[in-house]
């Protein structure tokens, strides 16, 4: 038993429980698998060189530094 065999098979039972055309359950299975096999759009961009953490952290040291003398001198 090939693939197509097992398709038409799982088909024809679905729509059995289904209650429709085996017409309606192969157009179903085409719409679900457009759905879910869309190619998603995965960007990974390391941590540090992502332009934000460049700028960022810096400026948080700085803040830190300038922050802690005026606290001990209160």
């Amino acid at each position: 038993m090939d693939l197509a065999d097992r398709f038409e098979d799982r088909v024809s039972i679905a729509a059995g429980l289904m209650g429709c055309s085996e017409d309606e359950v192969r157009e179903q299975a085409i719409a679900f698998k457009a759905a879910t096999a869309r190619p998603r759009l995965s960007i990974s961009v390391p941590q540090m060189s992502s332009p934000r953490s460049r700028t960022m952290a810096p400026r948080r040291e700085v803040i830190v530094e300038r922050v802690r003398p005026r606290m001990i001198m209160r």
